[in-house]
């Protein structure tokens, strides 16, 4: 039987909360079952050519990475995805550059001028990376007018490892198709494929000293990823009847050791050919697939899919069958083929016909797609059709090992007396015993120590644990990798802070320090800005248009100072350029003009770091008061290679540091048209769409315990259009029922500058810049009080969702104000759209000391979610555990002994497990339960919080 336990919130609120033991779950049809690898891997992944519309949206929709089973046949999006946000040029821009490959178990978009990498599970984007580098970065053209004609070229295909090339004779590395994609996403060719065969202007493969030529297509191979054409080597040339198929065409065979191709012959029939690898070499097929589609008389085959997943063994194309008198005749055909009975494969003889084969596995999933003008508001008759698939691919195989990197450990004196040390705590998750491997960056020693099954370790200052600092090598800064075995949902977690005393008290402050993805971290930085470079004048990818940037603070003069962190994991000198008051939205003019009305080379700086070292730079200073006073606070970053970049705000009065891993880097969601028609008129996007909802799991506005005042900042968010929506970005308020300044619907939140609006409006205007502040509100004080009715409000603490595309979007500060006005805060990102699957947290460090707040935000707008919350202690004992029911888009907060009361707790290290249950819908449908938790340490004699996520 469920009972009712209040509960009591930092802020003193009380609120209502089920709070059920294990075994009291009674008719409840749930169950505890963490997300395996198995279940990744078990799905082929695909991307389909779309236009972002408001006419389709939701489970219609086309646009983003689709989850097919080969064995059910069911297909559903788990990642919402716009290629595009407009349509301009002589050809609809469809996504279709767009290639999905797997890498180091991440999902890879593969196109140019960078890629992205998404997580599987969460599907967040973790990371966009240059592809082939510019000239030079800060330059409004290339210096040499040929070389700007050789840019817009990548390598398109499979991305293979040792344990997939083992006994090919090959090196890992990328094997795909040269393919030129500015053409496609500037909409410049009329003709789409034709794109892969005539070569774009300056791009020439060169074999030894030689100009390959070829009637086919090239097979190449880069060592690099991103991969560089320019240096690939060609690994064959492919037959000339290959000729009119693309990189969505060629895939790999891990157990036969080949390439499947399709190769069309002069009858216009279609094989499907094994090019085997041997003693690194890409031999003539030994085999044919020679399917039984029942393409009729007359008719061709008009391929834009096929892929083989070495999963499941099968062979999954997608095409259009044409009448050859008349091409504009045709039906759609999409194929499964079982390649299981296939071996041993070369025994077999050329053309053996497999006739196990399901016909148009897709019909009952299939998104679809119409073509409409953005901005139309349509009807709700609007035409659809069944989207064509771009690309398809699969994880292949789960890495061996997961790499992990903290940014920065320091042991160093800083400003005011102030001396910072490092402490790292490693929590393993799983039921099994991991051997934990720590590397340092500038010198790779290495240092190893083993976990066993659910255990955590405390290392107070890490850097002289690894042979730095006063009692090592000296060093006052590095980065630390940490690998450990590979195990999806269960991997090691690391959390750290780095802190100094406050000796008036003895208390502590510092900011918390998040692990990061290795080798590049959460790198978003692309290497060009459309200020700088006229060939991205007209691109329409929105992931392609935007830069990576900073958003500083100088509302108040000198009430913060502002750090940038570079790692250079290279073994050359990286360079990374700032830009100070760069938006994206100005840069036209910017453009046209150039200095000294445009953007002033005074605010440029190129910073160079030197190989396997870190580096911290105090933002401000790199530039001159001319370009700092006037231009807004808003810099943005530009590299050609990525890196782990991080960002850090410095309170001057109480110099407490708030950690930012990342840079901002903003991708729209649906920004040219936040509207859907309904009775006749058009309302908000986000009232129907939640794919684009990323959620703060809380924000506050409210007292706290040893007169603590609690307020939120949003940091860096942009609005979808300036010109369009000056209010500010699309945002909801989620409170619990005992807060009722806000019903949770959309708003649109208003911003202001992080710098003074009226010096650069009266700049501005006196050298004729045109640029108003309104592309600068980046800045969102006291979030909670932006809201409508919530204006006065003095007691707040919930959950807040903001329409983006990307969790890097932004970030907040929710700190408390002492009373000569210096603050102690912490940050929180925006969460993945649906939340996490499962969360594990290190370093829930008890003492007499700190207070532990726990917090819960529930973002699943349909289901009240069963959360079991396991708290182990440092050998891996189960010290604690609860099971609790939190509403839909309820919010909670909660002291750690009032979420386990009654329980002894000694002071020690412990690690923390949040498992959202899954569920099971009154049809019977399943859903996957979800979580937006977070932990905040707040030392009891600072107030100074720690917040984990």
């Amino acid at each position: 039987m469920k009972r009712f336990r209040p509960i009591i919130d930092q802020a003193g609120v009380p609120g209502i909360f089920w709070l059920i033991g294990i075994t009291c779950l009674g008719p409840l049809t749930v169950w505890a079952e963490p997300p395996t690898w198995d279940d990744i891997a078990s799905k082929i992944y695909l991307n389909f050519e779309h236009i972002a519309v408001p006419a389709v949206h939701g489970d219609d929709y086309a646009g983003g990475i689709w989850a097919f089973d080969p064995t059910t046949l069911e297909g559903r999006r788990v990642r919402q995805f716009d290629a595009e946000s407009c349509t301009v040029g002589n050809q609809p821009y469809l996504g279709q550059d767009l290639h999905l490959e797997t890498e180091n178990g991440l999902l890879v978009i593969q196109t140019w001028p960078t890629e992205l990498r998404f997580e599987p599970g969460t599907w967040r984007l973790i990371g966009r990376w240059p592809t082939t580098p510019a000239e030079t970065l800060l330059t409004n053209s290339f210096h040499d007018p040929e070389a700007a004609t050789q840019i817009g070229w990548t390598l398109q295909g499979p991305m293979l490892d040792e344990s997939d090339l083992e006994g090919s004779g090959f090196e890992p590395g990328i094997f795909g198709l040269a393919t030129c994609i500015r053409s496609i996403i500037t909409a410049a060719s009329s003709d789409f494929k034709s794109l892969f065969f005539y070569p774009c202007a300056g791009f020439e493969p060169i074999q030894g000293n030689d100009p390959v030529v070829s009637d086919g297509p090239l097979l190449m191979r880069s060592p690099i990823s991103p991969p560089d054409p320019y240096d690939a080597e060609l690994v064959r040339d492919l037959p000339e009847d290959a000729y009119y198929f693309t990189p969505a065409q060629i895939s790999w065979d891990r157990e036969r050791k080949g390439f499947w191709y399709p190769v069309l012959y002069d009858d216009a029939a279609v094989s499907f050919s094994l090019f085997p690898a041997r003693e690194a070499q890409i031999f003539e097929p030994e085999f044919d697939l020679d399917l039984d589609l029942g393409i009729p008389p007359n008719h061709y085959l008009d391929l834009d899919l096929l892929y083989f997943d070495s999963n499941s063994q099968v062979l999954l194309g997608h095409g259009l069958v044409r009448n050859s008198d008349n091409p504009t005749d045709a039906y759609t055909l999409s194929f499964l083929a079982d390649a299981t009975d296939l071996d041993p494969l070369f025994a077999l003889p050329k053309n053996t016909r497999n006739h196990d084969l399901i016909e148009n596995p897709f019909s009952s999933w299939l998104p679809k797609f119409t073509m409409v003008p953005p901005g139309y508001c349509p009807a709700e008759d609007v035409a659809l059709i069944d989207a064509t698939p771009v690309s398809a691919t699969s994880f292949r195989q789960s890495p061996e090992m997961h790499e992990q990197l903290i940014p920065v450990i320091a042991e160093v004196e800083g400003r005011h007396g102030t001396f910072w040390s490092t402490d790292i705590w490693l929590f393993n998750p799983s039921d099994e015993a991991t051997t934990v491997h720590l590397r340092r960056l500038s010198n790779d020693v290495e240092t190893t120590l083993t976990l066993g099954p659910r255990a955590s370790t405390h290392i107070p200052n890490v850097l002289s644990w690894v042979g730095g600092g006063q009692t090592g090598d000296g060093a006052t800064h590095d980065a630390l990798y940490v690998s450990a075995p590979f195990r999806f949902g269960e991997h090691l977690r690391i959390d750290g802070k780095i802190w100094t005393e406050k000796p008036d008290t003895g208390g502590t402050f510092g900011h918390a320090l998040q692990a990061v993805p290795a080798p590049y971290g959460y790198s978003n930085h692309a290497q060009y800005a459309m200020a700088f470079n006229g060939e991205l004048a007209s691109v329409q990818p929105p992931f392609q248009r935007y830069a990576a940037f900073l958003q500083l603070d100088t509302k108040v003069s000198g009430q913060f100072r502002h750090n940038i962190g570079i790692v250079n994991p290279y073994e050359e000198v990286l360079e990374i350029a700032l830009m100070w008051g760069y938006d994206d939205e100005v840069v036209t003019a910017w453009q046209l003009w150039g200095p000294p009305n445009g953007f002033p080379e005074e605010a440029r700086v190129l910073l160079q770091i030197p190989p396997k070292q870190i580096r911290i730079y105090d933002i401000e200073a790199l530039f001159p008061e001319e370009i700092s006073g006037t231009w807004p606070a808003k810099v943005g970053v530009l590299g050609q290679r990525p890196a782990p970049i991080w960002f850090s705000m410095i309170d001057e009065t109480t110099q407490d540091a708030t950690f930012v891993p990342y840079t901002n880097y903003q991708l729209p969601a649906l920004h040219y048209d936040e509207r859907q028609p309904m009775d006749g008129t058009c309302v908000d996007f986000l009232d129907y769409d939640r794919s684009y909802r990323l959620a703060l799991p809380t924000v506050a506005h409210t007292p706290g315990v040893n007169a603590s005042r609690w307020t939120t900042t949003l940091y860096g968010y942009m609005q979808p259009d300036p010109s369009e929506y000056p209010s500010g970005p699309i945002a909801a308020l989620h409170l619990g029922p005992e807060d009722v300044c806000s019903d949770g619907q959309p708003q649109y939140v208003p911003g202001v500058m992080g710098s003074d609006p009226e010096i650069w409006s009266q700049y501005s205007q006196e050298n004729d810049l045109g640029h108003e502040p309104g592309y600068y509100r980046c800045v969102h004080p006291d979030v909670v009080r932006s809201f409508s009715g919530c204006e006065n409000a003095t007691r707040v603490l919930g959950g807040l969702e903001i329409v983006t595309g990307s969790w890097f979007s932004g970030f907040s500060r929710t700190f408390t104000t002492r009373d000569d006005g210096g603050t102690y805060g912490g940050m929180l990102p925006l969460y993945p759209a649906g939340g996490w699957p499962i969360q594990h947290f290190a370093g829930i460090e008890v003492s007499p000391n700190t207070r532990i707040n726990l917090g819960f935000f529930n973002g699943d707008h349909d289901h009240d979610i069963i959360h079991r919350i396991s708290l182990y202690d440092a050998t891996g004992g189960l010290a604690a555990e609860r099971v609790f029911i939190l509403n839909s888009l309820d919010s909670r907060q909660m002291e750690i002994h009032d979420l386990f009361p009654g329980v002894d707790l000694p002071e020690g290290s412990y690690g923390l497990t949040v498992l959202p249950l899954d569920g099971v819908e009154a049809d019977g449908t399943p859903f996957q339960g979800h979580s937006w938790a977070y932990v905040s340490i707040i030392d009891n004699r600072t107030n100074d919080p720690v917040n984990l996520w």
